[in-house]
């Protein structure tokens, strides 16, 4: 009599990796579309309970490379939906982390698993008993393995009576190497968004992704730029221990970038305890531009005012800067040598408005601006005169804003 391969009596781990074939398949032909990956968690955990798996609760826990955020968790729970939480840097030195299951599972334990159902069973992660108190039977905890050798966690947890059992196991198993293909995948993409983001700019960021890497590739655009500068920093620098120069540096950045952000400009490149940054014309023209440049720089004042109340607070030293703007063509794109490229714009008018803080310091001034920008942004603005700049074939004009509107008015100009 011959025996169909159906009617053969089978192991529980190769039926159960059958049984997950068609969920397998699926993920391979998924993961080409995936851009949202909460609801791609839910969709798979949909997925593994139509193939019969009782589950009720499941979570992925990776770790990625930001400057920020040490990692994410997502969850989902049947009938919920899924969300995804940030974990950020210094979570790991806390209770909630170091007591559980996944604080093992980054340190390479392959799997971890308590029956919830059993009277006698060990509570000794958090987790544990909160999952027990909502009558869950059951809880596992597996690597998630990633192809360049790190550790990510997965968990499973269940209602059912009983627990999972030996096939639904062997089931989750055959999925987990393509669940973490998938999850590595768009958590790869995700840091390289960020990282070219935070180390680039947005917008430079988005266009080296999208493949604009071809040194000496660029274009010229117009654009308002703002230069923004600390007055006295090397003085400073001399005062304070490296620690304290990295922590004043890393408050008056962030003073002035995100006002940059918030009106839509793009932060290009810091330059020591200088910063670049243009706001590209848009349909509206030149003066909507120039305009949120100006605003983003009143912004930054008001932040730098606010910082240096909370530093004289701590008996720490208190700081000055100036903002210097101007508008014109530059060229944005590609430069450098081959093995080392910066995505920046360059051109006369970054000279140009570089080369106005030193007159921000001459005349112990706030703002500065040429004569193109203050003709753009349409405020009272005061001429200082023609002044030579270094590099500049004809003396520029330069403008300042009323001595009433100056965020130093009130203020002697620094030797």
């Amino acid at each position: 009599m011959t025996v169909m391969p159906s009617q053969e009596p089978q192991p529980a781990g190769t039926s159960a990796a059958l049984r997950a074939g068609p969920v397998i398949e699926w993920l391979v032909r998924a993961a080409r579309e995936v851009t949202d990956v909460v609801g791609f968690l839910a969709t798979i955990c949909e997925h593994i309970v139509a193939a019969g798996v009782p589950l009720e609760r499941s979570s992925i826990h990776m770790r990625l490379l930001h400057p920020e955020i040490r990692g994410y968790t997502l969850l989902w729970r049947h009938g919920r939906g899924a969300e995804i939480t940030p974990r950020y840097h210094g979570v790991e030195n806390l209770p909630t982390y170091t007591n559980s299951p996944i604080y093992w599972i980054y340190g390479g334990a392959e799997r971890f698993r308590r029956r919830l159902e059993s009277p006698d069973v060990m509570l000794d992660f958090a987790v544990l008993a909160e999952l027990k108190a909502e009558a869950f039977t059951d809880y596992v905890a597996q690597r998630l393995p990633f192809t360049d050798g790190s550790n990510h966690g997965v968990t499973w947890a269940t209602l059912r009576p009983g627990g999972f059992s030996d096939e639904d196991l062997a089931f989750l198993d055959a999925l987990v190497p393509h669940i973490g293909v998938i999850f590595e995948a768009r958590a790869t993409h995700y840091v390289a968004e960020t990282l070219l983001s935070v180390y680039l700019g947005a917008d430079a960021g988005k266009r080296v992704l999208s493949g604009q890497i071809t040194r000496g590739s660029g274009q010229v655009i117009e654009a308002a730029i703002l230069f923004a500068d600390m007055r006295g920093f090397t003085e400073i620098s001399e005062h304070l221990r490296g620690d304290e120069v990295i922590e004043l540096l890393n408050q008056y950045f962030e003073a002035v970038i995100a006002p940059v952000e918030d009106h839509s400009g793009q932060v290009l490149k810091l330059i020591g305890d200088g910063m670049l940054a243009i706001f590209p014309l848009q349909a509206g023209g030149a003066r909507p531009a120039c305009l949120a440049a100006y605003s983003a720089a009143k912004a930054a004042f008001a932040n730098i005012t606010e910082m240096n109340r909370r530093r004289r607070g701590e008996g720490k030293l208190t700081v000055r800067i100036g903002i210097t703007f101007h508008i014109g063509p530059v060229i944005y794109g590609n430069i450098g040598g081959a093995s080392r490229l910066d995505f920046t714009v360059i051109g006369p008018a970054v000279n140009l408005v570089s080369r106005l803080q030193r007159l921000c310091r001459d005349f112990g001034k706030g703002m500065l601006m040429s004569a193109e920008f203050a003709a753009e942004v349409g405020l009272p603005v005061v001429s200082l005169g023609h002044h030579a700049l270094r590099g500049m074939r004809e003396p520029p004009e330069v403008f300042a804003l009323p001595l009433a509107e100056d965020p130093y008015h009130d203020l002697a100009p620094p030797r």
